[in-house]
């Protein structure tokens, strides 16, 4: 063992010769290679002052509280390193002054850089492994920025290391002169509840404040996802506040330069218990606004995914309690509620909360949208108008179906322009009006659905496209059974829609493809629409004859069902076309006989222009109506 320790001994000064220490990637190298050499150390641990100058193991311990290993991969070389200098019982000798022989406190040293490198795993070990190498805690050494070694001890947590500055006198009120942060702040940005506590305890000022306004109520209310531990410290701050320290109280209603309060704070993040403890025990108000006008119900409810009914009950049932009364039709810059804000992020319990404590239905914002235009132009077909609406009955509030916004739009006109079917029939249910419906223009109608798909595959591509036509389709036949008169314009949006998003591109000549594809017939033979129907039934129908076959949720059905089936993509692909053909083909058809008769001038009789149509595919039934309607031909 002493042998190969030697021998290691003896390789450790030759890479120390091999190395420009000059250079940045070299000095990373080594210290990848002396990790790797270490690790294999036995018994007693070497002197490194032997091998290496006081500056250059203050250079690789440098490198190594920002190592990344080798082309960025993240590895623990770095931190295995440090932790051998401080096992070997290296430890650092400051520069001294040479007045009075005290120690140079402005150093950058590897602690400062491991402090602000984010990607370094487990940092705050490392930096607790540095703090026993740099251990003179009567040197708090800063660099330029003004982050000092107490600094670091906060935000890292090493509370044991803070309290040994507090003993030799160390101010815990520090200004880092870079960002204005105080320890406290600091220790309460990173969750450091222990070392915020021995901070306060030595006398550290709660109501500091960074020059953006934030404050330390700010720094635990921002935390995230600790809720307890963040409430449970809110506790311990206000004890030492009001009991021990007979300090001013923080200012639980302070809003930094966004305007945003610490209750702001709480329920953006989704910290229900901290946001209670600011209404019930510090008499937060949660009708003040930050800068754009948001209140606290305006956070709760533009909260992303399935939003937080539990505070925003909270927030309303201690308004009702004798706290303060919380604004429910509160508005923003742009004029809108909390209700739009939770219909437009389709959280079905915020709305039924906010509608039962009498959210009005009708607010309108600045661009006179009222919550009914909102969840009707929305990219989800789903049951939350009636659910608007069942409510707005139970609370006894006559909602407006055909206000307009600022652009003319209805309601109504917004649900058909967005392709929502069961949007669309739930108004028509209700009563919206037909007679004055304006069918949208080229432009909005279904104007960038496809954009917020995730297209990756073919049938992907074929799945978003196959929706399209379905909804247009469903929403123009609910429309006419209720008294709408779909005319050529309108028929040009739709037609227009389709060009636009290419949903006939590939209806190449199907039948060759199923007819000489034995593995497709086979397949599509066990795929059965009806007990007595398969899908190659179906297909050996003419479209027009198929189509009266199935009803609108035979069609999606049938869709959902294939992303089950395993089929092969390009058989899956051939599905859909055939679907997308056949739904399609009634609708074209009904509207090309007087394009194309305009076309040929009338020189054709009805039985042959009937006759060349019936043998045309869905885009050349396309291309005839869009022709008509070129005002160049």
């Amino acid at each position: 063992m002493a042998q190969n320790n030697l021998d290691s001994l003896t390789r450790m000064k030759a890479m120390r010769e091999e190395f420009n220490w000059w250079i940045e990637d070299e000095r990373a190298e080594l210290v990848r290679r002396l990790n790797d050499l270490l690790g294999a150390w036995r018994g007693k641990l070497p002197n490194l002052r032997d091998v290496f100058l006081r500056q250059e193991i203050d250079g690789l311990l440098w490198e190594a509280a920002n190592y990344r290993g080798v082309d960025g991969d993240v590895d623990r070389s770095g931190e295995r390193f440090v932790e051998f200098v401080a096992r070997s019982g290296y430890r650092d000798e400051p520069d001294v002054d040479a007045r009075d022989g005290k120690p140079l406190r402005r150093r950058a040293t590897p602690i400062h850089r491991a402090a602000q490198v984010f990607a370094l795993p487990n940092r705050d070990r490392v930096i607790r492994e540095l703090f026993k190498i740099y251990d003179r805690f009567d040197a708090n050494y800063g660099n330029d920025s003004g982050l000092t070694h107490f600094h670091v001890a906060c935000m890292s947590g090493c509370d044991d290391v803070a309290e040994k500055f507090l003993k030799l006198g160390q101010d815990p009120n520090l200004v880092w002169e870079e960002t204005g942060a105080t320890p406290l702040l600091l220790a309460l940005d990173r969750g450091r509840y222990k070392v915020a506590e021995l901070l306060l305890k030595n006398g550290a000022d709660p109501n500091a404040t960074l020059p953006d306004g934030w404050t330390p109520l700010h720094s635990i209310c921002a935390r995230g996802p600790d809720d307890e531990s963040a409430a449970a410290f809110l506790n311990v701050l206000f004890d030492y506040v009001n009991d021990k320290m007979q300090r001013t109280v923080p200012n639980v209603d302070a809003q930094n330069d966004s305007g945003d309060t610490p209750l702001h704070l709480a329920l953006e993040r989704g910290h229900k218990k901290v946001a209670e403890w600011l209404l019930t025990n510090g008499a937060a108000d949660p009708n003040l606004a930050n800068r754009r006008g948001s209140t606290a119900l305006h956070v709760v409810c533009e909260r992303s995914g399935d939003g937080d009914a539990d505070s925003l009950r909270m927030l309303l049932e201690l308004g009702s309690e004798g706290h303060r009364p919380v604004l429910v039709d509160a508005r923003d810059n742009e004029g809108n509620t909390p209700l739009h804000c939770a219909l437009r992020r389709g959280h079905r319990d915020s709305v039924e909360c906010l509608l039962r404590h009498d959210a009005s239905p009708n607010v309108a914002n600045v661009s006179r949208e009222t919550p009914l235009h909102v969840v009707c132009n929305r990219d989800a077909d789903d049951d939350l108008v009636r659910l608007f609406f069942e409510i707005s009955d139970e609370t006894q509030r006559e909602v407006r179906l055909d206000a307009r916004n600022k652009w003319g739009w209805t309601p109504l006109q917004l649900a058909a322009a967005s392709l929502l079917p069961n949007v669309v029939e739930a108004l028509l249910d209700r009563g919206a009006k037909t007679t004055d419906f304006v069918f949208p223009y080229t432009r909005y109608f279904g104007n960038g659905l496809l954009d917020r798909c995730h297209v990756d595959r073919a049938s992907s591509w074929y799945y978003s496209r196959f929706g399209l036509v379905l909804d247009a389709l469903i929403v123009v036949e609910r429309l006419e059974k209720r008294g709408y008169e779909l005319d050529r314009c309108g028929v040009l949006t739709i037609a227009e829609m389709f060009d636009k998003y290419e949903v006939f591109k590939t209806s190449v000549d199907l039948e060759k493809r199923w007819y000489d594809d034995e593995e497709f017939a086979n397949r599509t033979r066990e795929m059965m629409i009806y007990s007595k129907l398969s899908f190659y039934d179906l297909i050996q129908l003419r479209p027009t004859e198929a189509a009266k076959l199935l009803a609108h949720e035979d069609y999606y059905e049938f869709a959902d069902s294939m992303t089950s089936r395993q089929l092969p993509e390009e058989h899956e692909v051939a599905c859909l076309a055939y679907l997308c053909e056949m739904r399609s083909r009634g609708f074209l058809r009904r509207w090309t006989l007087d394009p194309l008769m305009e076309l040929t001038r009338r020189r054709l009789s009805i039985l042959s222009c009937h006759m060349i149509l019936d043998n045309l595919m869905n885009e050349d039934l396309l291309n005839v109506f869009l022709a008509a309607t070129d005002p160049y031909l």
